[in-house]
């Protein structure tokens, strides 16, 4: 961007009303540069869209759609054309055309689906993930917890001393 016309982090429809809704989808814009000791010429806005809606909405569009319809959104929450008449260039991830994600980031599911999920089949394949973390969902933390209890499963289906404390987890994460 040319002009930093944006604070370092702005939730579209704000903070509390996120917390308070009933899972509407997010927009987050924030300064990619925030912390960083750089000349003050340059700007880097980052904009993330989560959610359903958001993946319906932008998730057609083609790089150049795309990059017109954020900048739009980004209008919309500033005001005053100040993403369009900012613009300089863009680097774009769209994880809605990628083939082996599909645009999701994480798995909103119930307990028992996650348990579900965890289910070993015919003894060859386990599922791990942030997605199947029942306490920690959609985190770092949950996906190295989760595969953790993978490998453990693996080694223990295979005759593995089950007694060695390293092999020991909380099914409950």
């Amino acid at each position: 961007m040319k002009e930093k016309f944006y604070p370092d982090l702005t939730l579209d429809n704000g903070f509390f009303r996120q917390i308070l809704s009933d899972g509407e989808d997010l927009c987050v814009v924030y300064d990619a540069l925030f912390g960083k000791e750089l000349d003050s010429k340059t700007n880097i806005l980052g904009f993330v869209a989560i959610g359903s809606k958001h993946a319906g909405e932008f998730g057609q569009l083609h790089n150049d759609e795309l990059v017109k319809a954020v900048l739009e959104k980004i209008d919309n929450i500033f005001g005053d054309q100040a993403g369009t008449n900012n613009y300089m260039r863009h680097v774009l991830q769209n994880w809605t055309s990628e083939p082996f994600i599909k645009g999701s980031y994480s798995f909103p599911s119930s307990k028992k689906l996650k348990l579900d999920l965890r289910e070993t089949v015919g003894l060859n394949v386990i599922f791990a993930g942030e997605h199947t973390s029942i306490k920690y969902s959609s985190t770092v933390v949950g996906a190295a917890i989760e595969g953790r209890r993978a490998a453990v499963e693996a080694v223990s289906a295979k005759g593995v001393d089950k007694t060695c404390p390293c092999l020991q987890i909380n099914h409950e994460q």
